[in-house]
């Protein structure tokens, strides 16, 4: 006797031993399936790049010590394409969604957008710091003067607005670290070496994958 018939004969008896205990067959394959079941609510989704790798991969350990010194390496990226980027409608309405996103979105480092950029500009002796729309914009002259100072700012073009006006972005930084990890003492990343295990201390705990996914 073949391989093959070998195989399709253990396969006829199986389905002659299900069949002579069926009920006993579904109350066990019931029995496997709450067990399964009842792990589902501790499945995770973890969708941080270091989560591919072990705890003590040197890849992963790198790339966290390129964290701890750097900080987040990610951002995530609103890409929005309206009508008109300079209309005061639509500007009211990025504003609405920049503050929506500040107050409602979890483990939130910083929201960067049009309405908060950073304008830096001299007049004369001065060096002048503001919000690109500290002063909002009323009527179609502001617009036409707000849209020239955006567009000609070369850290704006293709980063908060396209080239051609037509796309505007919000840009979203979360936190390194996890709110339910243990903080280290901030003093002894100062200690000799740097090392805070090697000094007695507690690493703080990257965003777990919950938290990411929140």
């Amino acid at each position: 006797m073949g391989i093959r018939d070998r195989i399709e004969a253990s396969f006829e008896s199986w389905g002659h031993f299900v069949f002579r205990n069926a009920w006993t067959t579904i109350a066990v394959m019931g029995l496997i399936a709450l067990g399964l079941a009842s792990q589902l609510p501790k499945l995770a989704l973890d969708t941080s790049t270091e989560g591919f790798l072990h705890e003590d991969d040197p890849t992963r350990r790198a790339y966290e010590a390129y964290r701890e010194q750097f900080g987040r390496d990610g951002i995530l990226l609103i890409a929005i394409h309206p009508p008109e980027v300079f209309d005061l409608a639509f500007l009211a309405k990025l504003r609405a969604l920049h503050e929506d996103i500040e107050r409602e979105v979890p483990h939130l480092e910083e929201v960067t957008s049009l309405i908060n950029a950073r304008a830096t500009r001299g007049e004369g002796d001065e060096l002048i710091v503001e919000d690109l729309l500290e002063d909002w914009p009323q009527d179609p002259v502001d617009l036409a003067a707000l849209k020239q100072r955006a567009l000609s700012n070369p850290l704006y073009r293709n980063l908060l607005i396209s080239e051609d006006a037509r796309f505007t972005t919000v840009a979203i930084e979360t936190e390194i670290y996890s709110a339910s990890g243990e903080a280290a003492d901030v003093l002894m990343e100062f200690d000799e070496g740097g090392d805070l295990e090697e000094a007695g201390g507690t690493r703080r705990q990257f965003l777990t994958g919950p938290e990411n996914s929140a």
